[in-house]
């Protein structure tokens, strides 16, 4: 056999792929990079982006058309733990399938982006964000916003870009500061999608107190203008683009033909049915016939039926005509049945038009909470909430395969919800689980209502009862004008152009969540819809008093905070939390302590005890100055010196520091004896030295 020698190894020229690089400025905030083409090269198209030290790498992937009746896009957020230096903690030591985080942040990239795509755009796109590296102090979901909208606007795909994403803190929103950047442990309250045009998206809630309707509006007003110099470079740098876009022909067009003109008034009758199976019933039906009767491809006429009912129930809303009869601001009473689970803590039934949900809590202890991660945090929440969304909800034949990203999404929105109003009992935790029965628009709305009963009847009052509802939006053809619905159904969500879920209380927003179909909204649109609900939270908080007066009042409570010195977070909590269990014994309070922000927080139901709670907190919790002088009592004599305890401190005062000559220290002192000391400093342990000699100066 002959073998042929194999020829020198040389190594082949290396190619590189033509790359764009732009880069942003921020103000206050450190520059952005945005490099196109340099990674993921079999992409459509990718973005490497880099602030600070952090590193996103954004991919899109085109793929054939399938011909849905939606616009087939999915949105893939993923973290590395890697990208803070850790090893996951699972027992494989790898990645696995998205935690609750990452799908929260896939759906806002989601609803930033699709309604700024084209209606008719029917190709498969799949865009994944992808986290190498963090640089904490950087506003990480803003940046990846900023970068998926980025790579849409670049790619072949028509696409009303550019977008610009931020996240923006309670503090922030009420000092109205305008910032590009926070700090990542500041726990991102509010996201939004900014628009040369508008607002596309925003979701989020308080963290400890209501905001105003009003001052947020301003605050999320002004900071979506602070960045309009961002969008316009984005706009100038994606220009050069616009000339590789490749609009989506579908083969699959609205037809005419004399039986569609036939069946309109057996379709508004069918439209205007109350009953969502006789109307869905009578809608397949007429749908059946035309196929017999117009002969064509089955999916055109699918497709010729559905424009012709948007459009009439789009026309009818703009008359001032709901498909329920209802003015466009009126909203559905809901029924209320309590206590129809026998064995849980707590349940309630809501009813509401076609609408029903049950809701349940169940106690727990605090070890029964679910830990919630991301890359920055890791929590145990003392009310958790979760939502199931079945298929036989909307008369679906499907098979359950555990929650899918709506249900997670929807879960974490009402917990949001609830958080800033839910008094926290230390070492208890509480699942609220809403399972929807039947879906007729709102379901999760209806869920925040029950949520307050159902709590209630478990003994956890929430401070303030709190209601949502949706607000939906019907525009003409021209999108110049339109009407805002109050409390939509599920067909003017599928028809109309928005979904705006509001959730409020008395004193003001709890937590919001838009979704839109037409993209940029102007602001004076956003203002009327949150003013609407508001009004309309007023009339909805008075109808759910009566059923929460069976639970009694709530307990009035009273909230303080102060900042400790970082170095002293030990002295504060004490061995094993003993100094906080103690404090809490002693005042009837419950004491938080924020290690990252060295903060401490006190609730109680009286206001004098949260006081003096808080004092005790922060004379544990500031250093002492040397040459400062106290009134110490002594607690125990030993022949090297005396311990003694004054203002919530303890140490020992050296023999040296009592007696100039010396002598038994247990003829001089006692258990019980007043002592003035003055600190001299501390040794290297943080023990304090003290002395009693130098108070006689």
């Amino acid at each position: 056999m002959h073998i042929a020698q194999l020829p020198p190894l040389t190594l082949s020229a290396a190619t590189s792929s033509e790359a764009r690089v732009l880069t942003l400025n921020p103000e206050d905030a450190p520059q952005i990079t945005l490099s196109i083409g340099r990674h993921a090269p079999q992409a459509d198209l990718s973005i490497w982006v880099e602030q600070g030290e952090t590193r996103l790498l954004v991919a899109l992937t085109i793929a054939p058309p399938n011909h849905a009746d939606f616009r087939p896009i999915t949105i893939d957020y993923l973290e590395r733990p890697s990208a803070v230096g850790q090893i996951p903690g699972n027992f494989q030591r790898r990645e696995l399938r998205q935690n609750d985080h990452e799908v929260r942040v896939s759906r806002l990239i989601d609803r930033a982006l699709r309604p700024l795509f084209s209606a008719d755009e029917r190709r498969e796109v799949h865009l994944v964000v992808q986290v190498f590296s963090v640089d904490p102090t950087l506003d990480l979901i803003g940046l990846a916003i900023t970068s998926a909208g980025l790579a849409a606007t670049c790619s072949a795909l028509p696409f009303n870009g550019p977008i610009i994403g931020s996240s923006l803190t309670v503090e922030e929103v009420k000092e109205e500061h305008r910032c590009l950047s926070c700090p990542a442990k500041s726990n991102f309250e509010w996201v939004m999608t900014a628009h040369p045009d508008g607002l596309v998206m925003i979701e989020g809630g308080t963290r400890e107190s209501l905001t105003p309707a009003r001052p947020l509006i301003e605050a999320l007003k002004a900071h979506a203008t602070s960045r309009a110099s961002i969008i316009e470079e984005i706009t100038d740098f994606s220009e050069q683009y616009q000339a590789h876009k490749s609009p989506y022909v579908s083969p699959i067009e609205v037809m005419e033909h004399p039986a569609f003109d036939e069946c309109i008034g057996a379709l508004a009758s069918a439209l205007q049915e109350q009953d969502k199976r006789i109307r869905e019933h009578k809608y397949q039906e007429i749908l059946a016939n035309l196929k017999i009767a117009v002969g064509a491809d089955p999916s055109a006429v699918e497709l010729t039926l559905w424009s012709l009912a948007r459009a009439y129930l789009r026309s009818e809303a703009l008359e001032g005509r709901r498909q329920d009869g209802r003015h466009i601001h009126e909203m559905r009473r809901f029924e209320v049945k309590m206590g129809v689970l026998p064995r849980a803590h707590g349940s309630a039934l809501i009813t509401r038009g076609s609408t029903q949900v049950l809701v349940s809590a169940t106690q727990g202890s605090q070890g029964d909470a679910p830990t919630y991660e991301t890359l920055f945090s890791q929590a145990r929440p003392e009310l958790f909430c979760h939502y199931n969304f079945p298929g036989y909800a909307t008369h679906q034949a499907r098979q359950g395969r555990g929650p899918n990203r709506r249900e997670i999404g929807h879960g974490l929105l009402i917990q949001r919800a609830l958080s800033p109003l839910y008094p926290v009992q230390r070492g208890k935790s509480v699942r609220l689980l809403a399972d929807v029965l039947s879906s007729d628009g709102s379901s999760s709305m209806a869920s925040v209502i029950g949520a307050n009963i159902a709590l209630a009847q478990a003994g956890h009052h929430l401070n303030q009862p709190i209601v949502g509802l949706s607000i939906g939006l019907v525009t003409d053809e021209d999108a110049q004008s339109g009407v805002l619905l109050v409390d939509i159904t599920g067909d003017e969500d599928f028809y109309g152009d928005m979904d705006f879920k509001i959730v409020g209380a008395q004193d003001g927003i709890c937590a919001l969540q838009l979704d839109n179909k037409v993209g940029a909204l102007p602001w004076s649109l956003i203002e009327s819809a949150i003013t609407a609900a508001t009004e309309a939270h007023a009339v909805l908080l008075d109808e759910l008093s009566e059923h929460l007066e069976a639970f009694g009042a709530p307990t009035p409570r009273f909230t303080g905070k102060v900042e400790v010195s970082p170095q002293l977070i030990g002295r504060v909590i004490g061995r094993q939390g003993e100094t906080l269990k103690t404090t809490e014994k002693e005042f009837g309070v419950h004491i938080t302590v924020d290690k990252t922000s060295a903060q401490v927080n006190v609730e109680g139901a009286d206001q004098a005890q949260v006081d003096l709670a808080i004092e005790r907190m922060r004379s544990l919790g500031t250093p002492l100055e040397s040459g400062e002088t106290f009134d110490a009592v002594v607690d125990g004599v030993k022949e090297f010196g005396v311990f003694v305890t004054f203002n919530h401190h303890s140490g020992l005062v050296h023999v040296s520091q009592l007696l100039e000559e010396g002598g038994q220290v247990s003829r001089h002192f006692k258990v019980g004896d007043s002592l003035k000391v003055m600190v001299l400093g501390s040794d290297q342990k943080g023990r304090l030295k003290l002395s009693h000699l130098a108070t006689r100066d």
